[in-house]
């Protein structure tokens, strides 16, 4: 097989890692990548902004295991070192979406409630990852003066109906 080491400035931070490709049938691989001091705001945006914005920094380790093209796993966990913030970017329209009559104090105490969770300032962090094609979970815990954030996220993968995999055939 072919064995490498890597290196180099990534998010105003550093990336190393080690990779192994490996002369079998599919051409399976491996790679351990280790974060220092990453920024991981452009990180959040390309993997998940339409959803989520989280600035900070990232430390740590993350293990990817593939066959040619395709991610077959990714285990790590990232600690999320510096002082940062947390805003869930889907909650932004929640009150727009209000039925005209509701009253405004509703409207008050439902802008407050979604305030509460929307954005969160943190001091430290981690964030562990536990991918699979056909399923995954990952854990973001963010701590603060304010007390604590534990997220549980859940992969559940894309299916296809039978009609777009007609199309496909055609």
């Amino acid at each position: 097989g072919i064995y490498g080491q890597l290196g180099g400035k990534c998010e105003s931070g550093y990336i190393k890692g080690n990779f192994e490709v490996y002369y079998t049938k599919g051409f399976t691989w491996n790679a351990d990548l280790f974060a220092d001091r990453i920024n991981c705001r452009p990180v959040a945006e390309r993997v998940a902004g339409k959803y989520i914005s989280l600035s900070g920094t990232l430390d740590g380790k993350i293990e990817v295991q593939g066959r040619t093209t395709e991610i077959l796993g990714c285990q790590g966990e990232l600690d999320l070192a510096t002082p940062g913030v947390f805003e869930i970017k889907s909650m932004d329209g929640l009150l727009k979406r209000l039925p005209p009559n509701t009253s405004i104090m509703k409207r008050d105490l439902l802008k407050i409630a979604i305030g509460t969770f929307q954005t969160y300032p943190y001091q430290r962090g981690v964030l562990k990852i536990d991918y699979k094609p056909d399923g995954g979970t990952g854990l973001l815990k963010l701590d603060s003066p304010n007390g604590q954030r534990h997220l549980e996220m859940y992969w559940h993968p894309y299916e296809t109906s039978g009609v777009a995999n007609e199309a496909d055939n055609r």
